[in-house]
């Protein structure tokens, strides 16, 4: 993925950084919402595709789709076209059971649950999302 950077393996864990990079869409919402339908249709919130007026929650919406790929190395919302993707996502059509994740503890996947919430309001904030006890728990905050 050319958006995740990882520090160098030889490294060890405790001194690795993670970070997130290209926000070629990034946007400031001056509290008005916005509305322009941009992103990748693996990752774009269902409120973009919708396309209704949008703000923050479409930040943990894509979070939640990161986290989600990092620990099954799948997309959650595969398809062969497209349009079949947007589907998926507008309705919120995932799975977090099965392989890899009934190997998968709990906590990571009632995160993935909540950011990924179809309804924006019901998502976690970037704070209370930062406070959880699964990334308290593996991250340097």
């Amino acid at each position: 993925c050319e958006n995740v950077l990882l520090q160098h393996l030889d490294k060890p864990a405790e001194e690795n950084v993670f970070k997130l990079c290209d926000f070629g869409f990034a946007a400031h919402d001056r509290g008005e919402g916005l509305s322009d339908r941009l992103g990748s249709p693996d990752t774009v919130a269902p409120e973009v595709v919708v396309g209704v007026k949008y703000s923050t929650p479409i930040d943990l919406w894509s979070v939640g789709v990161l986290i989600y790929m990092m620990l099954s190395a799948t997309p959650p919302f595969y398809a062969t076209t497209d349009s079949e993707v947007l589907r998926k996502v507008r309705t919120g059509s995932y799975s977090l059971s099965g392989d890899p994740w009934d190997s998968i503890s709990a906590a990571p996947k009632n995160m993935i649950a909540s950011l990924m919430t179809v309804e924006p309001k019901l998502r976690p904030t970037a704070e209370e999302g930062l406070r959880s006890e699964w990334l308290k728990s593996r991250m340097k905050v």
